[in-house]
């Protein structure tokens, strides 16, 4: 969003699953999430990569780039 957040969704429940993970300067403009669903990596218009965990939400690593994120993926 253009606050810089993500915000995961229960998608049966149809609403917000906890707080929005915080820490990109401007919007986030890719994610993907890992195939056992326990990390999701996002990148954001202010150069900024970030691994979070998606149980506790907590940010597990960062870097920052020299232009803005287009694209993240996850193997």
């Amino acid at each position: 969003d253009g606050a810089g957040t993500v915000r995961l969704w229960d998608v049966r429940a149809g609403e917000a699953h906890g707080e929005p993970l915080r820490g990109h300067g401007l919007g986030v403009t890719s994610v993907a999430i890992s195939p056992d669903g326990t990390q999701l990596v996002s990148g954001g218009g202010a150069g900024t990569v970030r691994l979070w965990d998606v149980r506790t939400h907590e940010c597990q690593g960062a870097f920052k780039l020299d232009s803005s994120v287009a694209a993240v993926a996850v193997c």
